[in-house]
């Protein structure tokens, strides 16, 4: 169902926390007006297919919103939006006197989700999903991050926020303004870790039989069967010789990751293979 089907959002901001909250936002039912400047968003020319993904549907204006001509272009389009995502320092914002006290003064029903990496004295540095995954511990070095964790996470919150911010315009008939730190957002995510639930000695650290990741046949699985009856049901099942891991990993070398994914399957236990993406 299209929840926000009569929805209107001005997406300012480029790379991927912005873009993939207007996506996400679409996928509710809104229309998303994206504003690029004129050298466009880098992520088309980083990963063309990605951006492809993300904009689809969506109408794409090209604007210098350090021209006159085309700040008042975009004021317009501010008339009868919603909601207004942007993902640029707030220092910058200023100098383009999109700061929320210059919005919400124009503009009274507009909600400004502002996506921004730092909070506080630190506003306006710079920084990436790299430097936001470092900062927040989640980095194995000397291994890259396996996907964008900071800037998806950062776009869910915002997200969330945005259903909440037009509830309350709902009620009060006045938009209003929230900031979404990348760096906290994904803080959020690391909890598990931080609070040693998957951490070495964590009660999911992949050390008990039930729990972890196995090699088959001819690649990898996980095994899931955290709760009593899963972890009977594969012990029944398999009857190792012992309920240790490598008991557990003599079986799965037998099969396939394929084979194991669909016995999984059959008899309702959390089996999956890995996939390669």
């Amino acid at each position: 169902m299209k929840f926000l089907n009569s929805i209107q959002v001005v997406n300012l901001s480029v790379n991927l926390p912005g873009p993939v909250t207007a996506y996400r936002l679409q996928e509710l039912g809104a229309t998303i007006l994206k504003i690029e400047p004129p050298h466009g968003d880098p992520i088309s020319k980083k990963c063309e297919p990605f951006y492809k993904h993300l904009v689809g549907g969506q109408t794409i204006l090209t604007l210098n919103l350090k021209k006159e001509e085309d700040r008042a272009e975009l004021d317009t389009h501010l008339q009868t939006a919603d909601i207004l995502i942007t993902a640029t320092r707030p220092g910058s914002l200023k100098k383009l006197n999109l700061n929320w006290k210059s919005l919400h003064s124009q503009f009274p029903q507009l909600c400004h989700i502002a996506l921004v990496g730092y909070e506080g004295a630190d506003e306006n540095h710079p920084g990436h999903d790299l430097n936001f995954q470092a900062e927040a511990g989640l980095i194995n070095p000397p291994h890259m991050p396996v996907t964008m964790m900071a800037d998806l996470a950062g776009a869910e919150k915002a997200v969330s926020t945005v259903l909440a911010m037009l509830l309350s315009r709902g009620h009060s008939g006045q938009g209003t303004f929230q900031k979404i730190s990348l760096l906290k957002a994904l803080e959020e995510f690391g909890n598990p870790l931080r609070y040693k639930l998957n951490a070495h000695g964590g009660a999911v650290d992949g050390s008990r039989p039930e729990y972890g990741i196995y090699s088959s046949r001819d690649g990898w699985i996980v095994v899931g069967c955290l709760e009593a009856h899963f972890k009977e049901k594969l012990l029944e099942l398999l009857a190792p010789p012992a309920w240790t891991r490598a008991a557990l990993q003599d079986i799965f070398l037998t099969k396939t990751s394929s084979e194991w994914h669909f016995w999984g399957r059959e008899q309702e236990l959390p089996i999956s293979r890995i996939k390669k993406i």
